[in-house]
């Protein structure tokens, strides 16, 4: 049997309801989201049980709750025995991953996650905007049409997905003339529900607040190996800070990520946390490479109990 990895979502996943159906279900949960309320500052349970959906998907609240969920499901997967050969996460899924693979525990996650949150929240105010997934098109083809969109810098592409996605993120303006152009050759949008322009030059100032937190940040030795955003490759513990801290302004290499995964014997993969996006992803990426690949959520815990992979 080959190895199986947890899939961390990101930014724009968050949905009313995810990891709440734990409490109540599970004798830590209750504990759990106490905690995250404690190190966050946020009732993140009260956000992801009552919202309002406006309040949750504000991105200052959506980008901690969602690391939140992530390692919820992930411990409730551990109860069933489940447990991950190796981790990955999509832009701030990157942090759940960490906690998984035990280099920080939830505290320092959450910290971090929180700065990342707030200084996300600000770049959204001073470059209002935000970021889709376009269909059908080549990483060459996304770059050309940010640059028809605009010549001022305002967007760029933020991730290489799978073959034929890439997401691209910026100011509003220039994003909305490259929807409307790449709808108007018959191809797919789909926006994504997160109004910062999360892993592009924009982030500049979040990178300097980002670096000089995980620069005092005490990582350890993972358990299991996580796979970076900014080349794919299973970070390397001592450059830890400077990975994830060149992740805040760089594209997420996604298709990179899962031909790492798969060279490495990657045959199974689960998605913990909200959302399905990264599961559909992973697919495409094995259906260029001919693989057999098997996958599941793990968002509810319907899902966690039924799971079997």
């Amino acid at each position: 049997m080959g190895k199986l990895a947890f899939l961390c979502p990101g930014q724009g996943s968050q949905v009313l309801g995810m990891g709440v159906d734990l409490v109540g279900r599970t004798p830590w949960a209750a504990d759990f989201f106490e905690e995250a309320k404690a190190v966050s500052g946020l009732d993140i349970f009260d956000l992801c049980t009552n919202g309002p959906a406006e309040e949750l998907d504000q991105v200052q609240n959506q980008l901690v709750c969602t690391v939140v969920a992530s390692v919820a499901a992930s411990r409730a997967l551990a109860e069933r025995g489940l447990q991950p050969d190796c981790v990955a996460g999509f832009g701030i899924g990157e942090y759940a991953a960490h906690v998984i693979a035990g280099t920080a525990d939830l505290e320092t996650v959450l910290t971090l996650a929180a700065r990342m949150a707030a200084l996300g929240a600000m770049a959204a105010h001073v470059a209002p905007g935000g970021s889709a997934y376009l269909k059908d098109i080549t990483p060459e083809e996304a770059q050309a049409l940010c640059e028809r969109c605009d010549e001022g810098g305002g967007l760029f592409v933020s991730a290489l997905c799978c073959p034929g996605t890439v997401m691209v993120a910026g100011r509003e303006e220039p994003l909305a003339a490259a929807l409307a152009e790449h709808e108007a050759a018959g191809k797919a949008v789909q926006r994504v529900n997160c109004t910062a322009p999360l892993n592009t030059p924009l982030m500049q100032s979040a990178a300097s607040g980002m670096g000089m937190a995980l620069k005092h940040t005490l990582f350890g030795p993972a358990q299991v190996p996580v796979y970076n955003n900014l080349d794919g490759a299973p970070f390397d513990h001592m450059r830890l800070p400077e990975l994830l801290g060149g992740a805040v302004t760089a594209p997420v290499m996604w298709e990179k990520t899962h031909n790492a995964l798969f060279d490495a014997g990657v045959d199974r993969v689960v998605q913990v946390g909200p959302g399905g996006m990264l599961l559909e992803m992973a697919q495409a990426v094995a259906a260029q490479r001919g693989l057999q690949l098997k996958t599941a959520r793990a968002a509810t815990v319907e899902d966690i109990a039924c799971i079997s992979i």
